[in-house]
């Protein structure tokens, strides 16, 4: 990896990071402002967000620049990371928690592990298919196909598994699988294309002087 190249990278993961902890905090506001806010779990919940937006967006930025947009590599990055990410921020989210209530059980660890997998594995393989393209709404797209329908499967999972859970724990769930695709879509656009758009935008302005 020559000179370019390592800065390149480093300019990526440098904005791959920022993105990720923005976008962690920007989905638990959305969380507190559409449910009740719970002040006990707070500071735990938002850890875990932050955790895992961080290490699963950034490790995809990386994986994504580093394999150059190839879909195999960039699908097993998203097949690899995603479970790692998720059992990391639960564990950031248990030892924050100070004994408050996990809430409820289904979908369990296991199978959220398993299933955040196979999303994120499609995932990065879709991201690295789309972003030969540069088109951001292609990038959303893939996040929202995806994003709605692990949404409804963890809300139907949740209804049928448990006896009783709280309309805003079923809010929250649907917001936190709907949103992070989403946002973590516009995270790898904006660590692939920002540096190319930003600097066609000024080589008119350039060769105008």
């Amino acid at each position: 990896m020559n000179t370019r190249d390592s800065s390149s990278l480093a300019s990526t993961i440098i904005k791959a990071v920022w993105c990720s902890i923005a976008l962690g905090l920007v989905v638990q506001a959305a969380i507190v402002i559409a449910t009740t806010l719970n002040k006990q779990t707070l500071l735990p919940d938002t850890a875990q967000k932050v955790s895992w937006s961080l290490l699963v967006c950034t490790a995809l930025a990386i994986g994504n620049a580093v394999a150059k947009s190839r879909i195999p590599v960039v699908g097993i990055v998203g097949l690899l990371a995603a479970p790692a990410a998720f059992v990391i921020a639960k564990t950031v989210q248990k030892s924050l928690s100070q004994g408050a209530s996990a809430g409820a059980s289904i979908p369990t660890g296991v199978e959220m592990a398993i299933v955040k997998a196979v999303e994120y594995g499609l995932f990065g393989a879709l991201v690295a298919w789309v972003s030969k393209r540069e088109r951001l709404s292609l990038y959303l797209l893939v996040g929202a196909a995806l994003g709605a329908f692990t949404a409804a499967y963890v809300v139907v999972r949740s209804m049928q598994g448990n006896a009783e859970i709280a309309t805003n724990a079923l809010i929250a769930r649907a917001i936190n699988e709907l949103l992070f695709p989403i946002g973590c879509a516009f995270v790898l656009w904006f660590t692939s294309n920002a540096g190319r758009l930003l600097a066609r935008e000024q080589a008119p302005a350039t060769s105008q002087q």
